[in-house]
């Protein structure tokens, strides 16, 4: 399953998903605040990035985790394709978007490049969450502690690829790869079991969760007139 896999429901996997959304709706809201001179802080600071790749983590996560959940129901592979393909097309839209308007900056390989690709990787080895979260943790480790990550750093994309310079998204391969390899064992574990309260709140999150992908979409559409709007009124 991905962001867009709608043949399986967990509330549990639904809310933590939504909770990503809504951290990532918080984050960008900062960032266009920040773009319009409203706030003031270190984009390359380790309280940003940190946030970053908190918001990150749990996306890639949950992917992990709904891979491991469509194989071991036996999903057809006919909605695997599918949602695949609504993945790739949202993510071919957002770098010729980008592209076109921020030539300098567009996403080349940012987070629904990465859970698409991810995606593809995942559907053959989720079976085996053991062995796969063993990898999963190994890549991990290389990347801090050996810097496997420099092999598929941003800078090894532009000598490669000619990408650009100053892409506002981008997600590198290692370790992330390896987190989303993590994923499968925390279904096979049953985290996505996980009984939570029903109420408004949790409520509001799973919805969140189960339309993740058009609010990414959709969110600095809304977001950033918002800031401009407030920008305008405080000045």
């Amino acid at each position: 399953m991905s962001l867009t896999e709608h043949s399986y429901r967990s509330n549990s996997l639904d809310t933590y998903r939504g909770i990503a959304v809504g951290l990532m709706i918080l984050f960008h809201f900062l960032w266009n605040l920040r773009e319009f001179g409203l706030l003031s802080f270190d984009i390359d600071g380790p309280i940003w990035q940190g946030f970053r790749s908190i918001i990150v983590f749990m996306f890639v996560s949950a992917l992990g985790c709904s891979s491991y959940l469509a194989v071991s129901q036996n999903h057809a592979r006919q909605r695997f394709l599918k949602n695949q393909l609504k993945l790739g097309i949202a993510a071919l839209f957002i770098s010729c978007g980008t592209y076109l308007l921020l030539p300098s900056q567009w996403v080349f390989f940012g987070i629904l490049q990465f859970l698409f690709i991810a995606g593809w990787l995942l559907r053959p080895i989720a079976s085996s969450p053991v062995l796969t979260a063993t990898a999963g943790l190994a890549l991990v480790a290389l990347s801090f502690y050996n810097n496997l990550d420099a092999i598929t750093a941003h800078r090894w994309f532009i000598a490669a690829f000619n990408a650009p310079a100053n892409t506002i998204d981008f997600i590198n391969p290692l370790p992330w790869i390896g987190v989303a390899m993590i994923g499968p064992f925390l279904g096979y574990i049953k985290l996505h079991r996980l009984i939570l309260p029903t109420n408004t709140l949790t409520s509001g999150l799973s919805w969140m969760g189960k339309n993740a992908l058009v609010i990414y979409l959709l969110h600095q559409l809304i977001l950033f007139p918002v800031a401009a709007l407030i920008s305008f009124t405080v000045r």
